[in-house]
């Protein structure tokens, strides 16, 4: 199962760090802040930790709380990536590959039914874009 989280982890964290380097670094202040937008984009938990407590309004936060949340389900830690994934989809509920992860951390965990409700999800919203 880690490998399945990893595996499409890795997928997400393409895009998401595509997304991170391309939105986020383009309009970051600082060199500092860069590395640290660069170290989250590879799901490191206490780089994307340092960018949300910097409160720098041009970060969008959906995207490292994911990233974050795909470093705690790395570590095994689901309830902490649950809940970053939680966070990212009261910003941003209209992105299925936030539903599609948060699944499987879901099937990592144990909850298949949670993991299907999210799968579900992110099919209904694909289906009606």
């Amino acid at each position: 199962m880690i490998g399945c989280l990893r595996s499409h982890a890795i997928s997400l964290g393409v895009l998401l760090a595509a997304g991170l380097t391309a939105v986020n670094a383009a309009r970051a202040q600082t060199s500092e802040l860069k590395e640290l937008l660069d170290q989250c984009a590879q799901r490191d938990v206490d780089a994307c930790t340092a960018v949300l407590q910097s409160d720098d309004p041009k970060i969008h936060t959906e995207y490292i709380l994911a990233n974050r949340g795909l470093g705690y389900a790395e570590r095994g830690d689901y309830a902490a990536a649950l809940h970053d994934y939680d966070q990212a989809l009261l910003a941003q509920p209209g992105d299925p590959r936030l539903y599609e992860n948060r699944a499987l951390i879901h099937e990592a965990a144990g909850n298949a039914d949670l993991a299907a409700r999210d799968n579900a999800t992110a099919r209904y919203i694909r289906q009606n874009r």
